[in-house]
C-alpha cells in the first residue's frame, strides 16, 4: 500500500468516527431523560449532573482520539 491509500483509509475512518460521535451527541440530547432513568436503576448514586458530565467527558475523549489517531495521520499523509 502506498501513502495515498493509507491517507484514504484514515480519511474514511475519520468521517466514520465523527459520524458516530455526532450520532452519540444527537441521541444524548434527544433521549437524555430515558438514558438517565435506565442508568440510574443500575447506579443508585448517579445524579443528573454526573450523568451529563460522564457523557460530555466521554464525547470529548472520543473526539480527541479521533483527532489524534485518525485526522492527524490523514492530514500528514496528504
Amino acid at each position: 500500500m502506498d501513502k495515498a491509500q493509507f491517507a484514504e483509509i484514515f480519511t474514511k475512518a475519520t468521517i466514520l468516527n465523527f459520524s458516530i460521535l455526532a450520532f452519540w451527541f444527537i441521541a444524548f440530547i434527544r433521549h437524555r431523560d430515558w438514558g438517565y432513568r435506565l442508568h440510574s436503576r443500575w447506579f443508585r448514586d448517579l445524579s443528573k449532573s454526573s450523568f451529563d458530565r460522564i457523557h460530555y467527558r466521554g464525547m470529548m475523549q472520543y473526539e480527541m482520539i479521533i483527532i489524534f489517531c485518525f485526522l492527524t495521520p490523514a492530514l500528514v499523509l496528504r
